[in-house]
């Protein structure tokens, strides 16, 4: 793809969030049956292959094996953490229905409980029907007791049927066995639907999806740094937290201002009034003031503009990219540093990013799409009191003394044991070898499911001339709670082109903390995970979609 083709598909990927669909034209459509059982297993999570509607993806590869009796069949092997096999039918496979039936058969069930709470265990079908309008339909098809499966004879033979469905955004199966020990053999699985004739004129769709967007809230100062103050970086710390994460969001945003030397610093802050308080808007930045005071920031040389983001439902997992793109929206500096409110900023940030600068336009890398300055990432091996260790090793006032802690299992670096995707490519151990004055920032190659903590030039996303980033959407907004939400932005601007290059003289450290909910959630509960599986199909269509575009 060329650059001019690359940039005219950034405007496409990450510029306005615009909801919009073709018209529909008034069509009859014949009733279908669909089989849907594998026609080959995915182990891995590439973005082309998720968006194939012939695929089941694995999650737990090696707790599925295929059935030599049956064809197309598969047997789920049981475990005490989440096994699922999904598959996604996005709007083209669906259309417009009167009613949707699925057909299931299971045979050869020999499964028993291997934990004794039984809560968030499940074994069987979760369907989640995603209509173009509406609400979510979640479809529950669980194994029945021992006794009754005694009945019948071990087999199971079922079907869903909602009528009225309507039109239909994407269907996602998750056959899933959690908190149970044994197997059980996937046989058939089968999608019959009714059509109806219809027509969908697209001003109405897009009056309806404008409607679903509530207004951008007001924004809100702390601070007394003036707008026209120059600025060491001419960068801004883009972040975002719930309620309970207001302390720790506190001393990310005072160590960022240690990080300037104490010099003029500015923020852009997105706040979530849940999942636990009704803290309004001007009570939330009153806690956060409070916090700021406790850490000692001088507001005499800092600006934090801070958007508060309402819940709109209950059960609202946290909108974490909503919230980024809104924290985002208020940049006004060149540059954005983008972290999450449990990181701190460390080292010598101004120097790091200046160097990082030189060395991209030095190597010419400044012609490509753009260039992300990406940060070294660690973490606290353990939670410490008060962040001690975390608060340490941001502080630490070289590579030496960061490498000591990480020598004496204080710290280590990011996710390596758990997710080493994550931060892998970034190369921290030759980032620690390179510990002489003025170490040259060097590249890497992004690799599948990739995710630092970079900075960002605003007028590579497409922002600028004026505007700042208001009209950039960078981040996809269907995902929400844990899983996946920074690995989709990184993805796509690996795909335009983005360039990374990892600084030397600064890195972040993630703050050991208690689980949150949703986090909690994904790690326990199959119809958290399902949500989230959804969302990365639908991601994946959309984004092949987009680039199928960009390459006609």
């Amino acid at each position: 793809m060329s650059r001019a083709r690359r940039k005219a598909c950034r405007c496409a990927l990450i510029g306005t969030l615009t909801l919009a669909t073709a018209c529909v034209l008034a069509q009859t459509q014949t009733a279908t049956a669909t089989t849907l059982l594998p026609q080959h297993l995915l182990r891995d999570e590439d973005l082309r292959d998720l968006a194939n509607e012939d695929v089941w993806w694995a999650d737990g590869a090696k707790h599925f094996a295929p059935l030599d009796s049956k064809e197309n069949g598969m047997r789920v092997l049981c475990s005490e953490t989440s096994t699922t096999l999904y598959q996604h039918i996005h709007a083209s496979g669906l259309g417009d229905w009167n009613s949707l039936e699925l057909r299931v058969r299971l045979s050869h069930v020999n499964i028993n409980p291997s934990r004794s709470d039984q809560t968030s265990a499940f074994a069987g079908l979760l369907v989640l029907v995603q209509p173009r309008h509406g609400e979510d339909i979640m479809w529950e098809l669980e194994i029945p007791s021992k006794e009754d499966l005694r009945a019948l004879r071990g087999n199971l033979g079922s079907f869903l049927n909602i009528s009225q469905v309507g039109a239909v955004a994407s269907m996602t199966l998750g056959v899933t066995c959690t908190g149970f020990e044994g197997s059980f053999d996937l046989e058939h699985v089968e999608l019959n639907a009714e059509p109806r004739e219809t027509m969908i004129e697209a001003h109405q769709v897009v009056m309806d999806a404008q409607e679903d967007y509530p207004p951008t809230p007001k924004r809100h100062v702390l601070g007394d740094l003036a707008r026209s103050a120059q600025l060491p970086s001419d960068t801004t710390l883009c972040s975002h937290a719930s309620a309970d994460r207001i302390a720790i969001l506190a001393v990310s945003i005072a160590q960022w201002q240690r990080v300037h030397n104490g010099g003029a610093s500015v923020a852009s802050i997105a706040l979530w009034n849940g999942p636990n308080t009704k803290d309004d808007a001007k009570t939330l930045i009153g806690k956060l003031a409070e916090a700021l005071a406790y850490e000692e920031v001088n507001m005499d040389l800092m600006r934090i503009e801070i958007q508060v983001r309402e819940r709109r439902r209950v059960d609202e997992p946290y909108p974490i990219n909503a919230l980024r793109n809104l924290g985002l929206s208020a940049v006004e500096t060149e540059f954005a540093l983008l972290l999450d409110a449990d990181l701190l900023p460390g080292g010598d940030f101004v120097r790091a990013l200046q160097h990082g600068l030189q060395v991209a336009n030095e190597d010419e890398l400044t012609g490509s799409m753009g260039v992300l300055h990406v940060l070294p990432a660690f973490e606290e091996n353990r939670p410490s009191r008060g962040h001690s260790i975390c608060r340490k090793a941001a502080r630490a006032t070289s590579k030496t003394s960061l490498n000591s802690l990480v020598r004496r299992g204080l710290v280590a670096p990011y996710k390596a044991v758990h997710q080493p995707r994550a931060h892998g490519a970034t190369d921290v151990a030759q980032w620690l070898r390179d510990r002489e004055e003025g170490a040259r920032p060097y590249e890497v190659e992004a690799v599948a499911q990739y995710e630092p903590y970079v900075v960002v030039r605003i007028q590579d996303l497409g922002g600028g001339g004026g505007t700042g980033a208001r009209h950039i959407s960078l981040f996809d907004e269907r995902f929400e709670g844990y899983g996946w939400n920074k690995v989709a932005m990184i993805s796509e601007l690996i795909r335009l082109g983005f360039r990374f290059l990892v600084l030397q003289e600064a890195w972040v450290v993630h703050c050991a903390h208690e689980k949150s909910s949703w986090s909690r959630a994904f790690s326990a509960d199959p119809r958290a995970r399902l949500r989230n599986r959804a969302a990365r199909f639908q991601w994946a269509v959309a984004t092949e979609d987009r680039f199928a575009s960009c390459d006609a």
